[in-house]
Parts: C-alpha cells; sequence; structure tokens
C-alpha cells in the first residue's frame, strides 16, 4: 500500500522551501519605481536569479548608470563563474568587486590590454563594454574577431572602431543588444540598470535555447555522431518559395532573365537535353548539424576562407587573378556510396553550390574547381594543396569510399562571406531530387 503525504504536511513544506519573493507578481510590487517600467520583466528575472538586487528604500532606479564593477558582479554571477583567487589591475586590489573583476580577467571576458593597468572600476560602463563582454562570456569572441572590420548596420557604424565591430555583429544578430529609434548604436553612450539587465537577460535565453537545440540535435547523430539528412523533415521546393524566380546575382542580367533557384539547380544532359538533376525536396540544416550525411556524402567541415587568406591572394601572373577580392568556401567530406558504377569512385566534380545572399540575390556553382595536374607546382596551387590537402589535382578528381576531399568554390562578386544568407549543396549524380540547404549567415 502507498504511503501518503497529509496534505497540510505538503502546503508547510511548500510555504517553508520556497520564497515570497520568488514570485514574479511579488517581485514587481517590491520595487516602486518599477510599475510599468518597459524593463520591467527582465529585471524581475535577474533578482529571480539572485544576480541583482535593489536598493535599501525599494527602488531599483532602473534609468541609472551602471558602473564597470556592478557589471562585473552581474556577469560573473549571471553566467555562474566561480571565483579566481586574484588581482589584474593596480585600483582593483582593495576593490569591493576587485575578485569579481579578476575573474572575468581570468576568464577572457574583459580584455586586460584594453585598460592598461587601471580598471577604473567605478567608472561608468559603456555600451561597447557590455557588449564585448557578454559575447565573450557567451563564447564568442573568436568570431567576433572573425568579424572584425565588417560594417554593422547601424546609422553610426563610422563611430564604431573597426576592432570592436564584430562584438556589435554577434550580439545585433543574436537580438541581445538593439540601437536607438534613430537606427544609431552609441558605443560610447553610458549604458542603464535596465538596459544592462536587459542584455544579460537576452543573452541566457540564447545560450537556453541554444543548449535545447543542441540536445536536440545529438538525438539525430548515430554511434559517429553523424547525422543523417533521411531523418530530417522533408520541404518541397514550392512551400519553401524557391521555385519563384529570384535576381541573379552572377549573371548579366541584360542577357539572362531572372529564374528560380530550382531552375537555377537543375541539371541537363546537354547531348540528350534530358534532366539529370531537378531539386524537389529541401533538406535543412546548419553548421551546428555537422557532421552531416547528404545523399552519398558526408560533410564533416565547410571552410569559410575570405580573400585576405585564399592561397590565391596575389596571383596576378595566372587565371588566378580573376578570382582578385572574391572570397571561397571549401567542403570537406567523404564519401560512403560510389557514385560512378563504372569507376567505382565519386567525382567531386558533381557537388554543386548554391548560393543565396542578403539582398536576395542567388548564384551558382555547379562544380568544384578541378586543378590540372601539370599545374601543381605551380606557387598557388602549392598553396592550394598545403591548405586544403585533400584536393586532387586531376580534370576530374574522384575519391574512394571513406577517402577524404576538398571541394573547392571562388565565389562569384558580390558573395562575399559575410553577406551570405544560405547554401545550397546538390549532389547532382546521385540519382536523387533533394538540395541541403545550410543556413550559413549566423
Amino acid at each position: 500500500m502507498k504511503k501518503t503525504i497529509p496534505i497540510l504536511l505538503i502546503l508547510t513544506l511548500i510555504l517553508f522551501i520556497v520564497p515570497v519573493s520568488a514570485n514574479p507578481m511579488n517581485l514587481a510590487k517590491k520595487f516602486i519605481d518599477m510599475g510599468n517600467h518597459w524593463a520591467e520583466v527582465t529585471v524581475n528575472k535577474l533578482i529571480e536569479l539572485g544576480v541583482i538586487k535593489g536598493y535599501e528604500d525599494n527602488t531599483f532606479r532602473p534609468d541609472n548608470t551602471i558602473t564597470r564593477a556592478e557589471f562585473s558582479t552581474v556577469i560573473r554571477k549571471a553566467f555562474q563563474l566561480d571565483f579566481i583567487d586574484g588581482n589584474s589591475f593596480t585600483d582593483t586590489n582593495h576593490h569591493w568587486a576587485g575578485k569579481e573583476i579578476h575573474t572575468l580577467v581570468a576568464k577572457g571576458i574583459i580584455d586586460k590590454s584594453e585598460y592598461g593597468t587601471k580598471y577604473s572600476p567605478d567608472e561608468k560602463i559603456t555600451r561597447i563594454e557590455m557588449a564585448k563582454m557578454i559575447v565573450r562570456a557567451m563564447g564568442l569572441d573568436a568570431e567576433a574577431k572573425e568579424k572584425a572590420n565588417q560594417t554593422t548596420t547601424f546609422a553610426d557604424d563610422k563611430n564604431i572602431k573597426a576592432k570592436d565591430k564584430g562584438y556589435i555583429i554577434i550580439a545585433s544578430e543574436n537580438k541581445i543588444i538593439n540601437g536607438y529609434p534613430d537606427n544609431t548604436f552609441k558605443p560610447n553612450g553610458k549604458a542603464t540598470r535596465a538596459e544592462a539587465s536587459t542584455m544579460v537577460i537576452k543573452a541566457l535565453d540564447v545560450l537556453k535555447e541554444q543548449q535545447a537545440k543542441k540536445e536536440q540535435i545529438d538525438k539525430l547523430r548515430d554511434a559517429d555522431g553523424i547525422i543523417d539528412t533521411a531523418k530530417l523533415e522533408k520541404n518541397t521546393i514550392q512551400e519553401l518559395g524557391y521555385d519563384k524566380p529570384v535576381r541573379n546575382g552572377d549573371l548579366d542580367p541584360k542577357i539572362y532573365k531572372d529564374r528560380s533557384i530550382q531552375e537555377r539547380m537543375t541539371a541537363i544532359d546537354q547531348i540528350s537535353k534530358k534532366i539529370m538533376y531537378q531539386p524537389e525536396i529541401v533538406k535543412q540544416a546548419d553548421m551546428s548539424m555537422l557532421p552531416i550525411k547528404f545523399n552519398k556524402i558526408v560533410i564533416t567541415d565547410i571552410h569559410k576562407v575570405p580573400y585576405e587568406e585564399a592561397p590565391y591572394k596575389g596571383d596576378t601572373q595566372t587565371l588566378w587573378s580573376l578570382s582578385k577580392d572574391s572570397d571561397c568556401i571549401v567542403i570537406e567530406g567523404y564519401p560512403v556510396e560510389i557514385g560512378d558504377k563504372y569507376t567505382k569512385l565519386y567525382h567531386t566534380s558533381s557537388i554543386g553550390l548554391g548560393i543565396l545572399n542578403k539582398k536576395g540575390e542567388f548564384a551558382y556553382v555547379n562544380s568544384a574547381c578541378s586543378f590540372d595536374e601539370w599545374n601543381a607546382q605551380r606557387p598557388t596551387e602549392k598553396k592550394i594543396k598545403e591548405m586544403f590537402p585533400y584536393i586532387k589535382f586531376s580534370i576530374s578528381p574522384a575519391y574512394a569510399i571513406h577517402e577524404k576531399f576538398h571541394a573547392f568554390y571562388v565565389l562569384p562578386k558580390d558573395f562575399e562571406l559575410e553577406n551570405i544568407e544560405k547554401i545550397f549543396i546538390a549532389t547532382s549524380f546521385d540519382d536523387h531530387n533533394e538540395v541541403l540547404e545550410m543556413e550559413f549567415s549566423n
């Protein structure tokens, strides 16, 4: 017979264990200056988490500015970072938040080189300082540095230091930080307690969503950690509107009319005029889902190579000079089934790459670059081989089952990496009608 606990005892335990202040309604009433304030909900969330407090007179003072020391404390608590003993600046050794600040320096959230020997902990923190600390706390510092020098969407972009722009771009893309009604960011503007609370809560919400997504994605992985697109939802070309014309981004509009993504990616035998491949089904994924199996290949990585890092940069003597200022994408993977029943090999020339930029323009590179073996000793080709060792120098590079490959694509003009929204991968000789859409912008 099951034992039961008397209802009165349960109610007594609940009242004893759960503090009254945990109720958002009670929190809202706690501060006499938070009624109908735009940041009331986010402030309450931080208070529930024990991250931020009000003042003894029952006010929160949401529109007051916040200091570097105060914000450092909020970040350390919000991201649940354990204290690290030590001191980082000459003016924080005996400061009440010295340990909080040192912990963030040790974790790479505060960049000591940006301040020198003094942190000035009681100075009001700026919006750009907050953005950088939050992005670093989220583990996105490397991505922010990659986006340095890129243009933000804010009207005062020229007032933002080039090295700081990546942090603003990432914070803006994740909707952690917003501009003002006039579309300015005001990087050196002093941030308020309400703004700080909102940014931190949004960052925590993003991390929570990412973790939930990761757990969902991990359920799709097999014993080798690979996601088979056969398990992903099927979307038709028509459902996604890819049968409607889009602007050609790589063709002369005076010669070529705008066509649909489906039409651009259709492969036709030039002799028989029969359709060899036409996408009808779209499988949607993003970079976080790699490695991913798509038809007869497993894609393990997609390398984004800006022109400044491209192996053909500065080559003015060969056909690579035509690729001046063009970024490139390199798909890395290996075949799991043969593509050619005669050679028993898989030809990477069958892997096409569609690109949709943020302006809604589409370009299609129907085949990976081929490299003539006679040119293998030229300086540019040597650099390509060093950077991407799985490239084969052959007019039609072919790979055995599980042999690693690199498929190399030079992007058309106006299709810089930073402007790409999505890519579409087609394996046009694999006897199927699917295309893999990869979210690329974030």
